[in-house]
């Protein structure tokens, strides 16, 4: 990807209720790891969208890109992106800075309490079934990361397989060349099974019984 097109305008959106916070970004990856970050330690400087992360979770959140493009054009576009989708979780009126908006003294005491808490603003909270319906459906269709239940199990099965593949005479090889100096993956290798495998009958998690 070139360098221009990770800088742009992006928005972050509730699934559950439509409604989205809107910036600008030099690189998206990073500015959404620092979104994160922030909403994690309860820090964000944007109190909105973070009483609506600590209230519906991480999960209700997705990250888009709106506009690709250049840095001098960053202010021009999320304006006009704010003024087009009027986002409900931005408190400053113009692009790019907290003009124009001023926390009551209320907010920044309840802010700076919870920048002090070191839990995740999530813990003890638990959806209501409607809402985990909303996120279940928002969800469909996107892969799921490495604990995707597919990959989990295709994993497994693969795993599992390059056990059965052993025999006792192979693992007992094997543990001879280890105690010879042959490194783990050279035993899987000439044992044909993973280096997992190898490494779990090597520990004698499998195969206990074989000297």
């Amino acid at each position: 990807m070139a360098a221009e097109h990770q800088t742009g305008i992006y928005e972050i959106r509730n699934v559950v209720n439509g409604k989205r916070y809107v910036g600008s970004a030099m690189d998206f990856a990073k500015r959404w790891r620092e979104h994160i970050n922030a909403l994690q330690r309860s820090a964000h400087h944007c109190l909105p969208l973070q009483r609506a992360w600590c209230l519906y979770g991480p999960g209700a959140f997705h990250f888009n890109k709106l506009i690709a493009c250049t840095k001098d054009n960053l202010i021009m576009y999320e304006q006009a992106a704010m003024d087009a989708l009027a986002p409900e979780y931005n408190v400053a009126p113009r692009a790019g800075s907290q003009l124009g908006y001023r926390h009551s003294e209320a907010s920044r005491r309840r802010m700076s309490e919870s920048r002090r808490k070191d839990f995740s603003p999530f813990t003890g909270r638990s959806h209501s079934k409607e809402t985990r319906a909303k996120i279940s459906a928002s969800r469909k269709g996107k892969g799921g990361g490495a604990y995707e239940p597919g990959r989990v199990k295709s994993a497994a099965d693969a795993m599992r397989a390059a056990k059965s593949v052993l025999s006792p005479e192979a693992v007992a090889r094997g543990r001879r060349l280890r105690q010879e100096g042959a490194t783990i993956q050279k035993v899987a290798d000439l044992a044909g099974c993973s280096f997992h495998a190898a490494y779990d009958f090597l520990r004698g998690r499998t195969f206990s019984w074989v000297k």
